[in-house]
């Protein structure tokens, strides 16, 4: 791994843009690069303030709070020693970010731009158990020329004519690293010399470099998904019993770890008349199963009922679902990447107009930003996404031929099931 800043190459090339007469928003982003740049240098030196001084964040808000205490290295040494603070400020000298200079999105006063956050494959090392304490950790970490990648993205705002973040997504996926203590071995380094080439070379249970870490993390999470069917058991058949006969349950491999995800409707508690969706994740570190997406009321009593479909792509969980009533009726796309991060979302809003009994429908389109679309840019963004599908994880949408997703009729689909369908299944596996 070169530990060098691709911010000099990424420069050079918005130059040679701007030179050219390509790139109308030159100025903007030389000052958003500058800023990226300003960031990593932060980031590499555990330097909270340097981050938050980029930012248009109050010392109150949420975000300030969190990235703040992220960055914490003096807390960290005092919970967990030097030695361990050592390991974590040799890791964070070695953070990256990738980007395309041409994908830096501007829109008048806001701008985004997604990001690969690149750094040593500490997690390798940390569960390899031939280290005998954290001089030796940070050896191992020194000489390995193996990374992981964590995919985010950085949101902009110009107030005074200085642009600032405002928004940091997945930066705490990036800094895992001081939430996870190294394993030691009892017995002393006597044969392995920290690794010097690049190819991989250490990994606990013997797996691919995209497998579990732990042997028996596969069982473990079937277990955690039989605990959850278990205990939701009676609002996971209320769904089943009051939305006609409704597949309510599905598994599949949706981060590609080998590890599958469960996804489940079921009824809100005390109420049947609307049903959410939870998609449950296998953490192999806490040894437990946590819902990494929620979206409530997917389905519901009233009117139509609600639509929804999901699916994949190779690098995308995407979920669509309408709501609403004939007056306004909203159809939403949310875009995932396998982190479970939220990168893009647009919306498709029906309105009915009734004057003097004479009904009709006007319809608006609009990005997350809230950004107003033609509906040919709408339909551009989201035929990417469909045009890339590999797997429909489930399907209670109407598929109309003039629609932007009636190509995914002709994706392969993973069926859901019903709740006692899945507990055999798990069971199964086992």
């Amino acid at each position: 791994m070169k530990f060098k800043k691709l911010t000099s190459v990424v420069l050079a090339s918005s130059m040679l843009l701007g030179f050219a007469g390509c790139n109308k928003n030159e100025k903007a982003v030389k000052q958003i690069e500058d800023i990226m740049g300003d960031y990593v240098d932060a980031l590499n030196d555990f330097d909270a303030d340097g981050v938050l001084d980029l930012t248009n964040w109050d010392d109150d808000d949420k975000d300030y709070e969190t990235t703040e205490h992220l960055l914490d290295i003096d807390y960290i040494a005092s919970m967990d020693g030097d030695g361990f603070a050592d390991c974590a400020r040799y890791i964070a000298s070695t953070i990256e970010i990738d980007y395309k200079s041409d994908a830096i999105e501007i829109d008048g006063d806001k701008a985004s731009v997604k990001v690969k956050y690149e750094l040593v494959d500490w997690e390798s090392i940390y569960f390899n158990e031939s280290c005998i304490d954290y001089m030796d950790v940070v050896d191992w970490l020194k000489g390995s020329r193996d990374t992981i990648t964590v995919k985010g993205k950085l949101d902009f705002e110009l107030e005074k004519g200085e642009w600032k973040i405002s928004k940091i997504s997945n930066l705490s996926k990036v800094f895992d690293f001081i939430n996870v203590l190294p394993t030691f071995s009892n017995d002393p380094l006597v044969t392995e010399d920290p690794p010097t080439d690049t190819d991989p070379s250490i990994y606990p249970t013997g797996e691919a470099p995209n497998g579990t870490y732990f042997g028996d993390s596969y069982d473990k999470a079937i277990d955690a998904y039989l605990n959850i069917l278990e205990a939701n058991k009676n609002l996971i058949e209320d769904c089943e019993n009051n939305y006609y006969q409704t597949n309510t349950c599905g598994l599949y491999d949706i981060d590609g770890n080998n590890i599958p995800e469960l996804y489940v409707l079921c009824c809100e508690p005390n109420a049947v008349y609307a049903c959410d969706l939870y998609i449950y994740s296998y953490n192999e570190f806490a040894g437990e199963a946590f819902p990494v997406i929620v979206i409530p009321n997917i389905l519901y009593l009233a009117g139509g009922g609600g639509e929804f479909i999901m699916y994949t792509t190779q690098d995308e969980l995407v979920i669509t679902y309408a709501h609403g009533e004939e007056s306004l009726y909203t159809t939403e796309t949310h875009v995932y990447d396998h982190n479970y991060l939220e990168i893009d979302s647009y919306y498709e809003e029906q309105r009915l107009n009734m004057d003097d009994d004479d009904y009709s429908y006007t319809y608006d389109y609009f990005s997350g930003s809230g950004t107003r679309l033609e509906k040919s840019a709408y339909e551009a963004s989201l035929k990417p996404y469909v045009s890339n599908a590999e797997m429909v994880l489930s399907n209670h949408y109407y598929m109309r031929t003039g629609d932007v997703m009636y190509p995914l009729i002709s994706v392969p689909m993973n069926n859901m099931i019903f709740r006692y369908e899945m507990v055999d299944l798990l069971k199964a596996l086992k």
